[in-house]
């Protein structure tokens, strides 16, 4: 089994097209059981990290107690494997569903089953990257176009409806977030101002 799946980590790596191809008719079940490997190794290699960048954190606090320090960053990693493998599961399912609802519209009758393993198999260059500060951004690219590629060969659509079925929930999330954050900015810039004008009134 573990051969299984380092074969497949390497053939999407090496030969994606070929192997979103031969993954048609895979079970769903099969899909998930390497989701969990590869998201597992991803968790604990961001925990790792994470515990280390702590760590080095905790130098610089002045009165900071050696045996606490450790303790603390060994917990930090600890929580963060443990939150980085459920969030990634719970990711990958709200994510499908959303991606779905566009393949869909696109013209992708397959199935949602054939989005989810697109969903994951796609994930895979993070595994493989998306630990490494920095270098996770170029990760996160490689995956994108590795889900458009899956969703095409998976569903049997074109390139552009793939392309557009994942953009497309990305746009509508880099404009969601890109509001939310222009109303915060003025909610907090509102309040400042509130908060000096009462300052300089009571002055």
């Amino acid at each position: 089994m573990t051969n299984d799946i380092f074969q497949k980590f390497k053939d999407i790596i090496l030969n994606p097209v070929e192997t979103f191809k031969n993954s048609r008719d895979e079970t769903l079940g099969t899909a998930f059981l390497y989701f969990l490997v590869i998201i597992a190794v991803y968790s604990v290699l961001s925990g790792i990290v994470s515990m280390m960048f702590f760590s080095i954190f905790t130098l610089f606090m002045p009165g900071m107690d050696a045996l606490l320090a450790a303790e603390t960053s060994v917990i930090t990693g600890v929580v963060s494997i443990v939150f980085g493998f459920i969030a990634s599961i719970i990711a990958l399912i709200f994510g499908s569903v959303i991606l779905h609802i566009f393949v869909y519209i696109l013209g992708g009758r397959k199935g949602i089953e054939q989005t989810i393993k697109a969903s994951i198999y796609s994930c895979t260059p993070l595994a493989l990257f998306g630990w490494i500060p920095f270098i996770g951004i170029i990760a996160i690219i490689w995956s994108y176009i590795l889900n458009a590629l899956a969703i095409r060969e998976l569903h049997e659509i074109s390139t552009a409806r793939a392309v557009l079925a994942v953009l497309i929930p990305l746009i509508i999330l880099i404009v969601l977030v890109g509001v939310a954050l222009i109303a915060f900015l003025t909610v907090v810039s509102s309040s400042d101002a509130f908060i000096v004008e009462k300052t300089l009134v009571y002055e």
